[in-house]
């Protein structure tokens, strides 16, 4: 996966972790859509993978991103995190086998619509 956006230099939108292990692509694929959705600009970022640190991950993301949001992709979960939250109180995890893509996709919708300022869809 690429970084998006490229016209936005200097500006980083939702910062997305993707642990490089064993990335469902499947699941990538439908949170980047949910905020191209929403039109949104984000970043991909790999990073090294971490069994069961996919809460850290996600706060570190957040941190980067001029939004204050952002997602890890993880072989157990994802994880949407917001930077004024603590560390161990993120707004989603969502572990990989809940099954419907869709629900990965109304995860990046939701990212998008909290920078928006709009109520989540139900996941």
């Amino acid at each position: 996966m690429k970084p998006e956006y490229p016209h936005t230099q200097g500006f980083i939108g939702i910062v997305i972790h993707v642990m490089q292990k064993p990335c469902n692509q499947n699941i990538a694929r439908e949170i980047l859509l949910g905020l191209e959705e929403e039109q949104v600009p984000y970043q991909v970022q790999p990073v090294e993978y971490k069994l069961g640190d996919a809460l850290a991950t996600a706060y570190q993301a957040c941190l980067k991103s001029n939004f204050g949001v952002g997602i890890c992709i993880a072989p157990d979960a994802v994880v949407l995190h917001y930077s004024r939250l603590s560390k161990d109180n993120p707004l989603f995890i969502i572990p990989i086998n809940a099954g419907d893509p869709k629900t990965y996709r109304i995860l990046g919708q939701n990212a998008a619509k909290f920078i928006k300022g709009r109520p989540f869809d139900k996941i």
